[in-house]
């Protein structure tokens, strides 16, 4: 919130409607959050064009989530593998692609790569026209529009997988 103490900004205000309406509503937007980090520990991220940053690879949570998540990262590293739970969060933060405040529940996968698949060694690289990116901790808290769009996620995941 812009104002800790005294009146509320209208950015404030606008945060309070939006978060209660999605409370009242029971509105959440489930995601699982893939924490994939290679040998020099950095962690994959992928280029989301809506948000115009770089984020945790993600795919939307479904009721038979461990299965759907395996197979996400199975896909994106061309074998099978199986990814182990870490943990569940609920973060209150602003939507950039739909410009407005919502709640996430974000539950997060994690694995440990000891050989990166070769179509995966280069620091950044494409694949079927998405792109992706090596990166520390440090540099995406070094990344000011990651941090602005982003902080509680890395957060989150940092507290998670170290």
């Amino acid at each position: 919130m812009d104002s800790k103490a005294g009146e509320l900004s209208e950015r404030d205000k606008l945060m309070i409607l939006q978060l209660v309406a999605e409370f009242t509503t029971s509105t959440s937007h489930d995601f699982s959050l893939l924490a994939i980090r290679n040998e020099n520990g950095k962690y994959l991220q992928t280029y989301d064009e809506r948000w115009s940053c770089w984020l945790f690879p993600y795919t939307k949570s479904s009721d038979a989530n461990k299965e759907t998540v395996d197979s996400f990262a199975s896909s994106l590293l061309n074998e099978d593998v199986s990814t182990s739970y870490v943990a569940h969060a609920t973060h209150c933060k602003y939507s950039v692609s739909d410009d407005t405040y919502k709640i996430y529940n974000h539950k997060l996968y994690q694995i440990k790569l000891d050989v990166i698949p070769e179509h995966m060694t280069d620091e950044t690289f494409s694949i079927d026209g998405i792109n992706y990116k090596w990166m520390s901790y440090k540099d995406m808290e070094c990344d000011e529009n990651i941090m602005e769009k982003n902080e509680e996620v890395i957060a989150f995941v940092k507290s998670k997988c170290l």
